[in-house]
């Protein structure tokens, strides 16, 4: 039985689907493991509930199918089904969920000998997720999985992830019983941290580590030994993390002419390569967008350094386990991927540079946007910006570019409640918090669960990439079908109306201020109350890099506002004067 894509027949609303489904002789039986698991895929979508499947009859097929399947599996023992899965590598399909799944709708786990069950976990074909998502199969094999977990270090990592998880709260996860009030946790702990150097240690693996140093559950014991250990290698790894050390990241002008820039990222060297005679031969009015698109922002207008870069596809299903962990007060519990962060300041560390050799500074760029092309492109009048001299102190000119960020963004809220600006009225204006300035484009900015979306088998590769490094995207940039099934299959976690996403919100106050995290670098509070009297060159110069790249995100995204109502102006007085054309 040949069984396309569920995509393939929703698009041609299941007509070829119910043909197929009515020539099936119901009286014969399925032989191939491969065949079964077709079959039961399309029985999935039939018995799902929040599937409609036009041209149809759902209630009779489905009990017709699981019959089926359920006399086809008879013929065979599952002992014999699952080893020919494993046998014939029928994975590269994609089938390992649905194979899980149909040994528990059919209940086939309890008739798994220990042995074949063994086999399976000690595979490449071992899915831990699944495993200890399912209540019934842990207790089936409640020994077996209590030694795979203790003594398995070729699996280490996610054993680990998921341990962790479960301890943290996730109750849709089960550990064999007898896994705690000992030392289990400990036993998974000191083989995670023996093996770092083989599963390729990372600032992903600190922020998993991170938590231990105030873990305390008695069910889950960790001697004072082994959290020195962790707290030494958290230590260990960041003074190897120096942001300008040449060998680990870098800038590099290059003279080739098919590229115009590009980040380049691999395990022993990080760069951001950029054609200088490009770059040479831009106006400088295009220069500061020409930066913004290199780095600040991918195709659907989002910040990469609030992205979720580094994350490997075989890691999607346990995104959400890094983000949604119990201390929200710390900000590198959320923002992950440290070395991307680094990347992003190298890379804007070298076009300051370039700038200077230039003649021109990121300062009179921002200048020259405010108080003259948004007006000049957009018909917006009444933006201004203080000319910062670039001859001050890099301290002041950090004071300096705090408080015309905060004014500027004050003059955006005031052009999105009163469609104008009356400088005049910033004193009236409330202490600026990011969250609060509303977006000029109604329900701007959607939010997805990523775990639900990326085991959905209802959506095409293409769109699930488009969360693939975010967990939002604007409205915008999908269509309308793309929305209305992600609604519908109640995968949409929020949407919202402010002119920053939730990821940028949280980066700008992890940036700025100490309003919402503990670790924060609180840059903006510092300067303007006059506690950097201790900080070195260096960090003054890093903490300018970062103020630059806040300035960044905020034109990216006010450009974005005013592009969207110019283009709505133009398309209206298009609509409007076609008559007389």
């Amino acid at each position: 039985m040949n069984i396309n894509s569920y995509e393939s027949y929703r698009n041609s609303d299941f007509e070829d689907l119910a043909q197929l489904l009515s020539n099936i002789n119901y009286d014969s039986h399925i032989h191939s493991i491969r065949s079964i698991l077709d079959v039961f895929e399309v029985y999935t979508w039939i018995s799902n509930p929040d599937i409609v499947m036009h041209n149809i009859d759902e209630t009779h097929f489905e009990g017709k199918l699981k019959e089926y399947i359920g006399t086809s599996i008879g013929k065979q023992t599952p002992d014999a089904l699952l080893d020919a899965f494993i046998t014939d590598g029928i994975d590269a399909q994609g089938k390992l969920p649905l194979l899980y799944e149909m040994y528990s709708v059919y209940n086939l786990w309890g008739q798994v000998s220990p042995s074949n069950f063994r086999r399976l976990i000690d595979s490449e074909y071992v899915d831990l997720h699944l495993i200890l998502g399912d209540k019934k199969l842990v207790r089936i094999f409640d020994e077996i999985l209590y030694n795979y977990l203790r003594t398995n270090t070729k699996n280490i990592f996610n054993i680990f992830l998921l341990v962790r998880e479960k301890i943290l709260g996730n109750k849709n996860l089960f550990l064999p019983r007898n896994f705690k009030n000992n030392d289990s946790f400990q036993i998974v702990l000191e083989h995670y941290l023996s093996n770092i150097d083989n599963i390729g240690f990372t600032n992903r693996d600190i922020i998993l580590l991170d938590f231990i140093r105030t873990f305390k559950n008695t069910a889950f014991p960790v001697d004072a030994s082994v959290r020195l250990q962790v707290e030494k290698t958290i230590e260990d790894y960041w003074q190897t993390q120096d942001p300008f050390t040449k060998n680990t990241y870098g800038f590099e002008f290059i003279t080739a002419t098919n590229i115009s820039a590009e980040f380049v990222v691999d395990k022993e060297m990080s760069k951001f390569i950029v054609n200088k005679s490009w770059l040479d031969s831009l106006p400088e009015d295009t220069l500061l967008f020409y930066i913004i698109d290199q780095f600040t922002v991918d195709s659907c207008q989002r910040p990469n350094i609030v992205s979720d870069l580094f994350i490997a596809k075989k890691d999607l299903g346990f995104i959400e386990i890094f983000k949604d962990i119990s201390d929200k007060e710390n900000y590198k519990n959320i923002f992950q991927f440290e070395g991307w962060k680094h990347l992003v300041d190298v890379a804007i560390t070298g076009f300051e540079g370039y700038l200077t050799k230039r003649g021109t500074t990121f300062e009179l760029l921002f200048f020259d946007y405010f108080n003259i092309q948004i007006n000049s492109q957009f018909e917006i009048p009444g933006f201004s910006m203080e000319r910062i001299d670039p001859s001050l102190s890099i301290d002041i000119r950090i004071k300096l570019l705090c408080i015309e960020l905060e004014s500027l963004i004050k003059q955006f809220d005031l052009f999105t409640k009163y469609e104008r600006i009356d400088l005049r009225a910033l004193k009236y204006t409330n202490p600026l918090d990011f969250s609060e300035v509303q977006s000029l484009k109604k329900n701007k900015y959607v939010s997805v669960d990523r775990e639900k979306l990326f085991r959905s088998n209802h959506f095409s590769v293409q769109e699930k990439n488009v969360f693939k490094f975010f967990s939002y995207v604007e409205k915008v940039q999908i269509s309308k079908n793309f929305y209305a099934r992600l609604a519908s299959d109640d995968i949409i976690s929020d949407v919202s109306s402010t002119l920053f996403s939730r990821q940028e919100l949280a980066y700008l106050n992890f940036t700025l201020n100490n309003k919402e995290y503990s670790d924060s670098l609180a840059i903006r509070n510092m300067y303007l109350h006059g506690s950097t009297k201790h900080l070195s060159k260096q960090e003054h110069h890093m903490n300018y890099i970062h103020v630059l790249t806040v300035f960044l995100i905020t034109i990216s995204e006010i450009d974005s506002e005013f592009f969207f109502i110019h283009q709505r102006k133009l398309d209206l007085l298009k609509e409007q004067t076609k008559g007389f054309l």
